[in-house]
């Protein structure tokens, strides 16, 4: 139906922010950073780095906006945001506004927010001018992907955008998607209550949890239904509810209900985990609603899950996602599956 084919493909969009998803849809691979990338490493890290490791010099060939920067000289004063990115890349268009509020939001408190590309000055250099105040924070070109060389390649990282902050220790603190878990952690980390061990300790069970989510993903699209299944499906629950990770339970259940490639398709497993997101969310995550509305509308609980939409709408973050979720409350009222 043409109503599902277009709010699917923007939920998509939307959950580009979220690197774990996008990942494990790609079996591992990034969606981003492809071939032909100025971000592919084109060989494994010769530098490995972890979480609390003391962060690298910016190599800079050219500034483009901003003023320069040398972590060094900002140890005990500044935080430091250092986000990879490309003006071909839409993930990392998309996630521009945001940087731009966050450093907005942080300036007083001592934070640099900086995008590094790897591409043509000149071709950077036109993007931003066009962008003008609505990219506002630093922008930097990499010299000879030296700097992605001890960040991304480092921290065995390939697709972008991904983001790095730098406390005022100079450790590398955290690093991920800027879309997701970005705002917290800069949140911590500016008032002195982030534990950089404590992440990688919670990094550690999520990827081990992304490995039998894989696991999981690749038996429903080969059809493999059955108790086996359903045991690491309860399993998967039971380890994102204990990490806490509202937006891998959403989008787990998500892809349950929605991917057309899945064959085995547990729709008591994705309402039980869009139950549970919503849980760790404190009910106030305006996509985590939408899709709860959306597994108790494929679970025919149309009423409440009409109720639930009508809620997801007052947390809707813009106008285009309050637009994709009075699409989802027309198809819920007009009973279409």
């Amino acid at each position: 139906m043409k109503l599902k084919t277009i709010t699917t493909t923007a939920r998509a969009l939307a959950f580009a922010r979220h690197a774990f998803w996008i990942s494990l849809i790609a079996t591992g691979s990034s969606l981003v950073g492809q071939k032909g990338s100025p971000f592919e490493p084109p060989a494994p890290p010769v530098i490995v780095a972890n979480l609390g490791d003391e962060a690298k010099p910016l190599n800079i060939a050219e500034w483009i906006k901003g003023d320069a920067v040398d972590i060094a000289k900002g140890k005990g004063e500044t935080v430091y945001v250092v986000e990879f990115w490309a003006t071909w890349c839409p993930p990392c268009l998309t996630s521009i506004p945001h940087l731009t509020e966050l450093q907005k939001k942080f300036k007083d408190k001592g934070v640099v927010v900086i995008g590094i590309s790897g591409e043509e000055p000149k071709v950077v250099k036109r993007f931003v001018n066009k962008m003008g105040d609505k990219m506002g924070y630093s922008v930097a070109i990499d010299e000879d992907k030296k700097t992605n060389s001890n960040y991304m390649r480092a921290y065995r990282q390939s697709g972008i955008p991904h983001a790095f902050v730098v406390d005022k220790e100079g450790r590398v603190a955290w690093h991920g998607h800027p879309m997701t878990g970005l705002d917290e952690a800069l949140t911590k980390i500016v008032a002195g209550e982030f534990d950089p061990a404590k992440e990688a300790e919670d990094r550690l069970a999520m990827e081990r949890l992304v490995e039998k989510t894989r696991g999981y993903w690749q038996l429903v699209l080969a059809g493999k239904g059955g108790e086996a299944t359903d045991a690491l499906g309860s399993e998967l629950l039971e380890k994102g509810t204990e990490i806490g990770d509202a937006t891998y339970l959403n989008n787990l259940s998500w892809g349950i209900m929605t991917e057309e490639d899945v064959q085995y398709r547990n729709r008591d497993f994705a309402l039980a985990l869009a139950k549970a997101a919503v849980k760790a969310s404190d009910g106030e995550a305006g996509y985590i609603l939408d899709t709860y509305a959306r597994a108790l509308f494929e679970d025919g609980q149309l009423t409440e899950a009409i109720q639930m939409q009508k809620k997801a709408m007052k947390f809707a973050r813009d106008r285009e996602e309050r637009q994709l979720m009075e699409a989802h409350l027309e198809e819920f009222r007009n009973g279409v599956q």
